[in-house]
């Protein structure tokens, strides 16, 4: 099944994804990031509890459902509207019978 555009209706902000491209070689490790691909989202302020990156479980305060086919890294830069969302906790894809359907970002 293919993504509705129906949905595309609750999803009415812009996310902005950049894939980490390296870290800096100055002994600080400072990330940089491509500049990255521009999706449809939705939002949403919840707490949830969710197994992070490392394996620890941590509270998530937000949810950004992503409009995406594509397998983002979960060390990946998201921004919603301009801003950053908080700490990238977990990143989980959503697959149907056709394929990837969708993302689902949290951050604490």
């Amino acid at each position: 099944m293919s993504f509705d555009s129906n949905f595309l209706a609750l999803m009415p902000s812009t996310v902005l994804v950049q894939d980490l491209a390296s870290l800096s070689t100055d002994g600080y490790g400072v990330p940089t990031y491509t500049t990255g691909t521009s999706y449809r989202g939705h939002v949403m302020q919840k707490p949830t509890m969710v197994k992070t990156i490392d394996g620890t479980e941590e509270l998530a305060q937000t949810a950004v459902w992503i409009n995406s086919t594509s397998t983002f890294s979960p060390y990946a830069k998201i921004s919603v509207a301009g801003s950053t969302v908080g700490p990238l906790l977990a990143v989980q894809h959503h697959y149907d019978e056709d394929g990837l359907h969708h993302s689902k970002a949290m951050f604490g």
